[in-house]
């Protein structure tokens, strides 16, 4: 099975990581904790980068925390986990480069979770 690795950001259980999974429709349901994904083209730190996402996100009862903010031309529209990779110009995902990872992990601001919020609060008292 083939494998890509991108970020993962869990905003309820405060969780943005680099992870790998199976690219396969399945580990992407599993992964997200749903049924209908959808995949999102944003720009993050000057990156272009593809992202799947629970396509019913907004409207769950648990999906209550927007998961990115910045970066892009409609902020809080990805609701709920999101898995951030990218595209191989033909017709499937495929792993950001560990650069890419890298800026975009080391950039906070892309990210509104309860650690995002917490860590924005304490930098500017």
């Amino acid at each position: 099975m083939k494998k890509i690795t991108g970020i993962f950001v869990d905003p309820t259980k405060q969780i943005i990581e680099k992870r790998t999974i199976d690219n396969d429709i399945k580990s992407f349901y599993e992964l997200l904790n749903c049924n209908c994904v959808d995949i999102a083209i944003r720009r993050i730190e000057g990156i272009i980068v593809r992202i799947v996402c629970d396509d019913e996100g907004r409207i769950k009862s648990d999906n209550i925390i927007p998961s990115l903010v910045s970066g892009f031309n409609r902020a809080y529209d990805l609701f709920g986990s999101i898995f951030i990779c990218d595209f191989d110009g033909l017709e499937d995902l495929c792993s950001l480069s560990d650069a890419a990872i890298m800026k975009i992990l080391h950039s906070e601001r892309n990210f509104l979770t309860p650690i995002g919020i917490f860590k924005a609060i304490y930098a500017a008292t």
